[in-house]
């Protein structure tokens, strides 16, 4: 399977006729690798492994399937005025399509080394009622929070309401996109301390049911596909083969009918085109960032050279220590969310569409060969007990790059460890004044 899917993948890159044929080409060559990656031996932290690569796989490939198969019917409304301009989709797909051969490359060499080395087995979770506690209060607090601001104050009617409210309310947005962390951050906590998992599942369930609806997909699935494969390797929750399943297609169905709804769709529409193909083809959207950096490059922009990594790290000292005056966030155009947003409009970004506005097609290459070794080192060590808020901090933000900015990951990583640090400090004051 990893031959046909190399070989699938070198065709694909090297072919330079038929359109058609290199979009059946690359898909096929995706489809490869993330069956090859799922069909991986189970190993040490291999759930969250499998997770992550099957989203970053769907997010930047799910439109093909949709446009393979546009003319037996299957709806391409909101995509058909770019997805077939091959001078700028065709680069866009070759550098998704060496990232994740670079990913699938890096995660055998990671695991061949793991084996060498003799990893240790899965260490047994010490779990602390104390910071189940603080945890799930914090959990509860947050959620609650964020009914207020959201339901209460802002009363969004779709996603793009949202944003827009989001864009007019800037100290307003700025704290719910901070609960948009908080609220996985605790959970997070409170299912690794729970002796019983119903009770932070079913709060994290009720906020899931109204704020899927609303457009968050990605701030109510990342979270599911970090935590719950890790819980699944602990040994603490066990989900047959067939529910998971149906599941998946419950989340794919009600997906399609949210990317309708998000945007404004009627539900007689919404209803009459949901189905799992449209959900993936809707998810696959994140293709869009790639395609508008490759538009950006080719009309003149040049290589960001590693400033849109570096500029988080800038902004985040500068504000700390105003040494130089820092630029507003809405003027910083090293920030992708910023200059996709002034540029095409709100379609997050990409982990892939990032590393080529930086390097270009080797930095696809060079940054999904890392991007590889550093999750698949990070799950293991998660799994393994070994750093857990760090590593955690780390997935998480992994998780939100997919579909979103370096900045956004950055901002997302920093809020899960400070939020999760903060709980066990705070458990761990509270045990010692008890004691």
């Amino acid at each position: 399977m990893l031959a046909a899917g190399i070989a699938l993948s070198v065709a694909a890159l090297l072919w330079d006729g038929s359109f058609n044929v290199f979009m059946t080409l690359t898909f096929w060559a995706a489809s490869t690798l993330l069956l090859f990656v799922l069909y991986l031996p189970r190993s040490q932290g291999s759930g969250i492994l499998k997770s992550y690569f099957a989203a970053l796989v769907v997010f930047h490939f799910g439109l093909l399937p949709a446009y393979l198969l546009s003319d037996k019917g299957v709806p391409l409304s909101r995509v058909q005025i770019w997805i077939s301009q091959d001078v700028f989709v065709r680069p866009a797909l070759e550098a998704c399509l060496v990232f994740v051969l670079a990913f699938t490359l890096a995660i055998l060499t990671v695991r061949a080394s793991a084996r060498a080395d003799r990893v240790p087995r899965l260490i047994e979770t010490v779990q602390s009622p104390m910071i189940y506690r603080v945890a799930l209060l914090g959990l509860i607090i947050c959620t609650a929070a964020w009914f207020v601001f959201v339901m209460g104050i802002l009363r969004p009617k779709n996603y793009v309401d949202y944003i827009i409210l989001f864009e007019r309310n800037a100290a307003l947005g700025n704290l719910i996109g901070i609960l948009h962390t908080a609220i996985p951050a605790t959970f997070f906590l409170a299912t690794q301390n729970a002796r019983k998992l119903w009770v932070p599942l079913l709060i994290f369930g009720i906020w899931a049911i109204f704020a899927f609806p609303l457009g968050l997909r990605g701030e109510v699935l990342f979270p599911i596909a970090l935590t719950i494969p890790l819980l699944m390797t602990q040994g603490r929750l066990r989900i047959h083969w067939s529910f998971l399943t149906l599941a998946v297609l419950g989340v794919f169905f009600a997906s399609a009918v949210v990317a309708s709804s998000r945007v404004g769709g009627s539900m007689s529409d919404t209803l009459a085109y949901a189905s799992p193909l449209t959900t993936i083809s809707e998810l696959g959207g994140s293709l869009r960032p790639s395609y508008e950096v490759e538009r950006w490059l080719q009309q003149g922009d040049t290589f960001r050279l590693g400033s849109t990594y570096y500029a988080p790290f800038e902004r985040t000292f500068l504000g700390l220590i105003p040494l130089v005056e820092r630029l507003p966030a809405n003027e910083d155009y090293r920030l992708m969310n910023v200059l996709i947003m002034q540029r095409a409009g709100p379609y997050g970004f990409s982990i892939v569409a990032e590393s080529v506005i930086n390097f270009g097609f080797l930095g696809a290459l060079a940054m999904g060969a890392l991007f590889g070794i550093a999750i698949t080192t990070s799950a293991s060590r998660l799994v393994a007990n070994q750093q857990t808020l760090i590593q955690a901090s780390i997935l998480f933000g992994a998780f939100i790059h997919i579909r979103q900015s370096f900045v956004s990951a950055f901002g997302a990583t920093v809020v899960f460890f400070v939020v999760t640090a903060a709980v066990m400090m705070t458990a761990y004051l509270l045990k010692s004044l008890r004691q």
